[in-house]
Protein backbone atom coordinates (compact mmCIF):
# COMPACT_ATOMS: atom_id res chain seq x y z
CA UNK A 1 0.00 0.00 0.00
CA UNK A 2 2.53 1.94 0.46
CA UNK A 3 4.49 1.87 -2.50
CA UNK A 4 1.11 2.37 -4.30
CA UNK A 5 1.07 5.93 -2.33
CA UNK A 6 4.25 6.85 -2.91
CA UNK A 7 3.70 5.86 -6.82
CA UNK A 8 0.58 8.21 -6.14
CA UNK A 9 2.47 11.44 -5.30
CA UNK A 10 5.42 10.63 -7.89
CA UNK A 11 2.74 10.74 -10.54
CA UNK A 12 0.60 14.17 -9.41
CA UNK A 13 4.19 15.80 -9.04
CA UNK A 14 4.73 14.56 -12.86
CA UNK A 15 1.20 15.75 -14.10
CA UNK A 16 1.53 19.27 -15.74
CA UNK A 17 -1.67 21.20 -16.69
CA UNK A 18 -1.64 23.43 -19.90
CA UNK A 19 -3.69 25.86 -17.53
CA UNK A 20 -2.65 28.60 -15.23
CA UNK A 21 1.14 27.97 -13.71
CA UNK A 22 -0.25 29.24 -10.38
CA UNK A 23 -3.38 26.64 -10.81
CA UNK A 24 -1.20 23.61 -11.33
CA UNK A 25 1.30 24.45 -9.40
CA UNK A 26 -2.09 24.65 -6.46
CA UNK A 27 -3.40 21.64 -7.74
CA UNK A 28 0.07 19.84 -7.38
CA UNK A 29 0.66 20.72 -3.75
CA UNK A 30 -3.03 19.92 -2.90
CA UNK A 31 -2.86 16.56 -4.68
CA UNK A 32 0.73 15.66 -2.88
CA UNK A 33 -0.70 16.61 0.51
CA UNK A 34 -3.72 14.27 0.25
CA UNK A 35 -1.53 11.68 -0.67
CA UNK A 36 0.81 12.36 2.01
CA UNK A 37 -2.14 12.38 4.55
CA UNK A 38 -3.30 8.82 3.05
CA UNK A 39 0.40 7.77 3.22
CA UNK A 40 0.46 8.91 6.58
CA UNK A 41 -2.98 6.99 7.62
CA UNK A 42 -1.72 3.76 6.33
CA UNK A 43 1.45 4.26 8.46
CA UNK A 44 0.01 4.83 11.42
CA UNK A 45 -2.45 1.77 10.88
CA UNK A 46 0.84 -0.25 9.86
CA UNK A 47 2.48 0.89 12.14
CA UNK A 48 0.03 0.75 15.23
CA UNK A 49 1.70 4.11 16.00
CA UNK A 50 -0.36 7.86 15.90
CA UNK A 51 0.38 10.37 13.34
CA UNK A 52 0.05 14.06 13.61
CA UNK A 53 -0.14 17.13 11.12
CA UNK A 54 0.37 20.67 11.85
CA UNK A 55 0.51 24.19 9.46
CA UNK A 56 2.84 27.47 9.60
CA UNK A 57 1.87 29.76 6.75
CA UNK A 58 4.50 28.32 4.82
CA UNK A 59 3.82 24.94 5.06
CA UNK A 60 3.01 21.90 6.73
CA UNK A 61 4.90 19.43 9.37
CA UNK A 62 4.27 15.39 10.42
CA UNK A 63 4.50 14.40 13.95
CA UNK A 64 4.88 11.47 16.13
CA UNK A 65 4.44 11.02 19.85
CA UNK A 66 7.93 10.56 21.02
CA UNK A 67 9.84 10.47 24.32
CA UNK A 68 7.83 11.01 27.43
CA UNK A 69 4.54 11.06 25.43
CA UNK A 70 5.36 14.16 23.34
CA UNK A 71 4.83 15.25 20.05
CA UNK A 72 8.08 14.79 18.19
CA UNK A 73 8.41 16.43 14.24
CA UNK A 74 9.62 13.52 11.90
CA UNK A 75 12.68 13.82 10.74
CA UNK A 76 14.23 10.82 9.66
CA UNK A 77 10.93 9.77 6.72
CA UNK A 78 12.15 11.31 3.87
CA UNK A 79 8.31 11.08 2.81
CA UNK A 80 6.54 13.00 5.95
CA UNK A 81 9.58 15.43 6.68
CA UNK A 82 9.17 19.63 6.89
CA UNK A 83 7.55 20.89 4.01
CA UNK A 84 7.21 24.31 2.60
CA UNK A 85 5.04 26.07 0.08
CA UNK A 86 6.11 26.20 -3.57
CA UNK A 87 4.71 29.50 -3.63
CA UNK A 88 4.76 32.22 -0.97
CA UNK A 89 1.13 33.16 -1.78
CA UNK A 90 -0.60 30.33 -0.60
CA UNK A 91 -2.81 31.18 1.79
CA UNK A 92 -4.01 28.36 4.27
CA UNK A 93 -7.62 27.92 6.32
CA UNK A 94 -8.05 25.26 8.77
CA UNK A 95 -11.26 24.04 10.36
CA UNK A 96 -11.13 20.68 13.02
CA UNK A 97 -14.00 19.61 14.17
CA UNK A 98 -15.66 22.33 13.32
CA UNK A 99 -13.36 25.01 14.90
CA UNK A 100 -11.04 27.62 13.03
CA UNK A 101 -7.48 26.59 13.93
CA UNK A 102 -4.84 29.78 14.09
CA UNK A 103 -2.14 29.34 11.63
CA UNK A 104 0.64 31.42 13.17
CA UNK A 105 4.31 31.85 11.37
CA UNK A 106 6.06 29.32 13.47
CA UNK A 107 5.58 25.62 13.46
CA UNK A 108 2.93 25.03 16.58
CA UNK A 109 4.59 22.08 19.08
CA UNK A 110 1.62 19.94 18.88
CA UNK A 111 -0.29 18.93 15.31
CA UNK A 112 -3.65 20.13 14.63
CA UNK A 113 -4.98 16.76 12.65
CA UNK A 114 -4.18 13.41 13.97
CA UNK A 115 -3.98 10.14 12.19
CA UNK A 116 -4.79 7.04 14.37
CA UNK A 117 -3.78 3.58 14.34
CA UNK A 118 -7.47 2.54 14.77
CA UNK A 119 -7.79 4.09 11.11
CA UNK A 120 -9.83 7.12 12.27
CA UNK A 121 -8.56 10.75 11.73
CA UNK A 122 -9.62 14.50 13.09
CA UNK A 123 -12.71 16.04 10.94
CA UNK A 124 -10.82 18.81 9.29
CA UNK A 125 -11.48 20.78 6.54
CA UNK A 126 -7.86 22.60 5.02
CA UNK A 127 -8.42 24.92 2.35
CA UNK A 128 -5.23 26.10 0.01
CA UNK A 129 -6.22 29.36 -1.63
CA UNK A 130 -3.80 31.09 -4.85
CA UNK A 131 -5.55 33.92 -6.47
CA UNK A 132 -8.94 32.95 -7.05
CA UNK A 133 -8.24 29.38 -6.77
CA UNK A 134 -8.58 26.95 -4.38
CA UNK A 135 -8.04 23.19 -3.40
CA UNK A 136 -9.96 21.72 -0.44
CA UNK A 137 -8.97 18.90 1.49
CA UNK A 138 -11.51 16.99 3.84
CA UNK A 139 -11.73 13.82 5.78
CA UNK A 140 -14.12 12.51 8.33
CA UNK A 141 -13.86 11.09 11.41
CA UNK A 142 -12.96 7.47 9.78
CA UNK A 143 -10.23 8.47 7.81
CA UNK A 144 -11.89 9.36 4.30
CA UNK A 145 -9.83 12.07 2.75
CA UNK A 146 -10.70 13.79 -0.53
CA UNK A 147 -9.67 16.63 -2.70
CA UNK A 148 -11.63 19.27 -4.58
CA UNK A 149 -10.56 21.90 -6.58
CA UNK A 150 -12.85 25.18 -6.93
CA UNK A 151 -12.92 28.31 -8.78
CA UNK A 152 -13.83 31.41 -7.85
CA UNK A 153 -15.76 33.73 -10.17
Amino acid sequence: MVVIVIAGIMITMAVISISDPSVSKLEREGRRLQALMRMSQEEAIMQSREIGLAFNKRGYQFYEVGKEDKWQAITADEELRLREFPEEDIKITLYTDGEEVTIEDKMPENPSIFFFSSGESTPFELALRLGDYQQIITADAFGDVKLATITEQ
